[in-house]
């Protein structure tokens, strides 16, 4: 039977963990380990079908290629995969899409308003 060090994080991989301070490993472990709410993940949808509005006809690699992101990071973002992705990857995505990020993220959270009351229903 494994250990809780070694059920989540960097307890998986002992050769990284052996190259990590002690405070690095128990940072890395607290953040694999820690479940996003609903609410996180309800955001990560509406953020997804705000940026998929505003790419329109654009494939993703077009996109990808203007903002400098992996297709496969895109395709995540825009599905709900990645629920709370990095401002900066946000930031990028908005300026390709020569959208304003406020206004970006203004649709995300109108969008999260009426997710959550479908979800609700």
């Amino acid at each position: 039977m494994s250990s809780p060090e070694t059920t989540w994080g960097v307890g998986e991989y002992p050769l990284m963990a052996r190259h990590l301070r002690p405070a690095a490993v128990a940072a890395v472990d607290a953040a694999v380990s820690e479940a996003l709410t609903e609410q996180e993940r309800t955001r990560g949808r509406a953020l997804g079908i705000a940026l998929r509005r505003a790419r329109g006809q654009m494939t993703v690699r077009d996109l990808a290629q203007r903002c400098g992101l992996a297709q496969e990071t895109i395709r995540k973002i825009e599905r709900g995969a990645v629920p709370t992705p990095a401002l900066f990857r946000v930031a990028a995505l908005a300026d390709a899409l020569d959208v304003p990020l406020d206004d970006l993220v203004q649709e995300a959270v109108a969008l999260t308003a009426s997710i959550s009351r479908v979800d609700v229903a």
